[in-house]
């Protein structure tokens, strides 16, 4: 399931059951499981940062 405002790299697997938090990115050639919380950046597994307020 994927949130408002998500944007996924090319080339990214999104394993069933993954739900992504609105307003993330998940970086190009990604394999995500479970959840990745609002606002953040999916850079690879066990790597996920907060983005900043702007």
């Amino acid at each position: 399931m994927l949130g408002d405002q998500v944007e996924v790299g090319c080339g990214s697997v999104l394993n069933p059951g993954t739900v992504i938090g609105r307003e993330s990115n998940i970086y190009p050639l990604s394999s995500v499981r479970g959840c990745v919380n609002a606002r953040s950046i999916y850079k690879r597994q066990g790597e996920v940062a907060e983005k900043r307020e702007q």
